[in-house]
């Protein structure tokens, strides 16, 4: 009742989780007031059982006035869930970085980083994305060596644990650094030659893709979620298989073997990131969603 009182002093009520979501739909029973869901997460099996899938959809369906999304493959995912496509509005999320002046020798030499070819991985550990693929590619690169940037987050540090158990298995001791969590990882990203993005199930978005792009340093991502649309299929990255480490170790090796060649691809990775994904650009968009909501319901 607490919720549904607040809510009834507002024109919208905007939930921005899926808890606040479960939440605000039941308090809105009795408050009815225009209710904005903004979904981060593709709702398939991968992440969520099927009767969360069901209670979210039907709650959605019921009593959503529009649900927000990050990407086309959120949408599509909400709508293979039974979710109604009239609801949904695509607004991709807004990344904004500074980027280090420093140049890729210096900033490895004042992080402590190695020299010689290296790459990057950016995201909490979990067996979803896929940071195993990347040990499994890496062993057959001697000349490479990789920075493991997170940490375990939900419950998943058997897999954290397994992870640093393959890389004393795969030999790769030397060569994989774990740094936990970090505050600088624009920084970080600019210090490597690529940054990695091997999830293996599909990803509603991909923040990591935009600073790696807004950091001018080159993408190799799975082509599984939302990585195909940030990367323009392609053209602003690498995308390879979900899963494969020999896919994989030959994109790695493709960036060690003609980086010059990755020129335009950075440009128009660059260019891409600051036209479609920048932050004034979702608070204009979402505002805009509120407004036309706010604006039938007064109607």
């Amino acid at each position: 009742m607490e919720i549904a009182g607040a809510a009834r002093r507002h024109d919208v009520v905007y939930a921005n989780s899926q808890k606040a979501f479960v939440l605000a739909a039941l308090a809105n029973a009795v408050a009815r007031r225009p209710l904005v869901w903004h979904l981060h997460d593709i709702i398939d099996g991968s992440h969520f059982g099927g009767g969360q899938r069901r209670l979210q959809v039907a709650l959605a369906n019921r009593f959503a006035a529009r649900v927000v999304v990050p990407s086309e493959p959120a949408a599509v995912a909400f709508a293979n869930a039974g979710g109604r496509t009239d609801l949904v509005e695509v607004v991709p999320n807004g990344v904004d970085i500074v980027r280090d002046p420093r140049t890729r020798d210096a900033l490895r030499r004042d992080l402590g980083l190695p020299e010689g070819p290296l790459f990057g991985v950016f995201s909490r550990l979990a067996p979803w994305k896929g940071q195993h693929v990347v040990l499994d590619a890496l062993a057959a690169l001697p000349e490479a060596r990789c920075i493991v940037v997170g940490d375990a987050l939900f419950g998943e540090k058997a897999y954290a644990a397994a992870l640093r158990a393959q890389a004393e298995r795969l030999g790769l001791g030397d060569r994989v650094l774990f740094l936990g969590h970090r505050g600088d990882v624009p920084v970080l990203m600019q210090a490597v030659d690529a940054m990695v993005h091997p999830s293996v199930s599909p990803e509603p978005f991909g923040r990591t893709l935009i600073e790696a792009m807004l950091a001018r340093t080159p993408v190799i991502a799975t082509d599984t979620g939302a990585a195909s649309d940030i990367l323009d299929g392609g053209a602003a990255g690498t995308l390879v298989t979900p899963n494969d480490p020999a896919a994989l170790r030959a994109a790695l090796a493709g960036v060690l073997s003609s980086p010059e060649s990755l020129a335009a691809r950075i440009d128009v990775a660059e260019a891409r990131a600051r036209a479609r994904y920048g932050v004034a650009a979702m608070q204009d968009a979402v505002s805009a969603v509120i407004a036309r909501v706010a604006a039938g319901a007064r109607a």
